[in-house]
């Protein structure tokens, strides 16, 4: 609670009204996102993410605390960092795979074609 006290100037976040109108939005959106302190967000992307918050808040709520979106922000971060880890590794895993499987295909082509030098023995 020291993190929101020290953005908000309170440890009891209040709800407050969401924007209506893009007056209030960019004064709204502005105050999140430097609240979220992400470092690299770029606006676009974070109104991108926020617009989607409140798309999909429930109909009839229309007061909401900023921390809320404070955390939902970092967490969309946190998400898009965790599923490019988890890309890298599945990457990493998918040619691993597929070299193993060359070098069992070299392996056969070897094995037969050294069989296939080997003179009959009658």
């Amino acid at each position: 609670m020291k993190f929101l006290k020290n953005i908000f100037g309170s440890s009891e976040p209040k709800p407050l009204p969401l924007p209506i109108g893009r007056t209030e939005y960019d004064a709204w959106s502005k105050r999140i996102i430097e609240g979220a302190s992400i470092p690299g967000l770029t606006e676009d992307s974070a109104n991108f993410a926020l617009t989607s918050m409140l798309l999909h808040l429930p109909s009839t709520q229309s007061f909401h605390t900023d921390a809320f979106f404070v955390h939902a922000l970092r967490k969309s971060a946190i998400n898009q960092t965790a599923v490019a880890v988890m890309q890298d590794i599945e990457a990493r895993s998918k040619a691993k795979k597929q070299a193993e499987q060359q070098n069992q295909q070299l392996k056969i082509v070897k094995d037969v074609t050294s069989d296939a030098a080997k003179p009959e023995q009658a």
